[in-house]
């Protein structure tokens, strides 16, 4: 074995080194250190670089995610995503562009059921598409809520496989948050889409439905009017601050009414009032009866010089109507009869004829929005008499006379049960 501090050759096996007394068995401890240092300095260097291209990695991903949100986050991405999704009638693509709060009446179910589409549409495609940035002449007639701010408009221009012809729309968006905490979103400003204020008139007492949601009568204001002042007409004013543009349907439901349900296009401001609602049949024959049998006693009372209160057990009234009711029997007791005839003459056995509770074909069976629980029936009946020529007067013509009248019964139907609401 050779020396490895002098070169010089010695006995394998021998310890020291016979040239210049190396002791061989520090220098193998002191050469496997040197191997073993060189090991980890390597090691060292390798643990070093792994951070390093870790470090690189990410570095490059977070660039391209930041790229990637970048493009993503641009207005024009926003708008040409809008422009592709109404393309393709893809109404819940488009809501959720939208900048809008959701509750029952904006909701993405009933954006989606509002704007009904063919299947084909699907399949319809954007084959041109311009968007640029709006200018003050683009946005002269763009109608925008008061209370809406606007922070980009485009002006777009578009042609799709279904129709060629260039469709040109503003289109505006508001900002709505960050993305990725850097990046402004932006979400499409809903004019186009929302009707503001839409009112629903109803008559009192009727539940009113707006495409299946009741409207709660615990906000709505009563609207009064009547062109005398005497009666007047109580009607319940529903307002819904934002729906959809777009076909809706009301419908009207009540214990005394036939359903009603009828097909509207709401828009913002506009007004829609439920009328001509149906009297159920059987609610209109007791009204009859109640109308005839009412009609009757005045007329019998009134012949017989009877007071209001010897009248008032033989009819069914409203307890809080009873002074009106009252102050009607006085003026029908009180009336002028000598409008009979021009002569002055004595009236005996006052009668009715004949009534006339509704026409044959059902037509008097409508609502006329009267009264607190708005039941209104037209009574008409013909009152005859026997006339005697005072002393002195000669009566010319047949003794019998007739008249004719008419009488407004109003009733009020509350939980089952139907009463008499006014006479008039």
């Amino acid at each position: 074995m050779f020396c490895k501090n002098c070169g010089k050759e010695n006995n394998d096996g021998a310890k020291f080194c016979a040239a210049c007394g190396c002791n061989f068995d520090e220098t193998l401890s002191q050469g496997e250190t040197a191997t073993k240092a060189c090991a980890a300095k390597a090691l060292s260097k390798r643990a070093i670089k792994k951070p390093l291209i870790i470090v690189c990695v990410v570095l490059v991903a977070l660039f391209s995610l930041y790229q990637i949100g970048l493009n993503a986050a641009k207005p024009e991405k926003v708008v040409e995503k809008y422009v592709t999704s109404h393309a393709k009638a893809d109404y819940g693509a488009i809501y959720d562009s939208l900048d809008i709060i959701s509750d029952e009446f904006t909701s993405k179910e009933l954006f989606i059921s509002t704007n009904t589409y063919s299947a084909d549409m699907s399949k319809n495609k954007v084959t041109s598409l311009s968007i640029t940035p709006a200018t003050a002449r683009d946005l002269e007639d763009v109608e925008v809520s008061p209370d809406s701010k606007v922070d980009a408009a485009y002006k777009v221009v578009y042609t799709t496989q279904i129709d060629p012809q260039p469709f040109t729309e503003i289109v505006m968006l508001k900002k709505s948050g960050k993305a990725f905490l850097l990046f402004d979103k932006y979400k499409i400003e809903p004019s186009n889409f929302i009707a503001q204020d839409y009112q629903i008139i109803a008559p009192a007492g009727i539940k009113v439905y707006f495409d299946g949601i009741e409207l709660d009568d615990t906000e709505v204001k009563t609207q009064k009017n009547d062109s005398n002042g005497e009666n007047p007409i109580e009607k319940n004013v529903y307002t819904i601050p934002n729906t959809f543009i777009g076909e809706h349907t009301i419908t009207a439901k009540s214990d005394f009414t036939e359903k009603y349900e009828a097909p509207v296009y709401v828009k913002s401001n506009s007004t829609e009032t439920v009328s001509n609602l149906v009297i159920k049949a059987d609610i209109r024959s007791q009204m009859r009866k109640m109308a005839e049998e009412t009609l009757r006693t005045f007329f019998d009372g009134m012949v017989a010089g009877k007071s209001f209160a010897e009248v008032s057990s033989q009819i069914n009234p409203v307890t809080t109507q009873m002074d009106k009711i009252s102050k009607a029997y006085d003026a029908f007791v009180k009336a002028d009869w000598s409008n009979f005839d021009s002569r002055i003459v004595t009236y005996t056995n006052i009668s009715m004829t004949g009534i006339t509770a509704e026409k044959e074909d059902g037509s008097n069976s409508s609502l006329t929005n009267r009264t607190k629980s708005p039941l209104s029936y037209c009574l008409e009946y013909m009152v005859s008499c026997d006339v005697e020529p005072q002393a002195h007067y000669i009566l010319w013509g047949d003794r019998h006379s007739e008249r004719n009248f008419d009488m407004d019964v109003e009733f009020s139907y509350e939980n089952g049960e139907l009463k008499i609401y006014g006479v008039r």
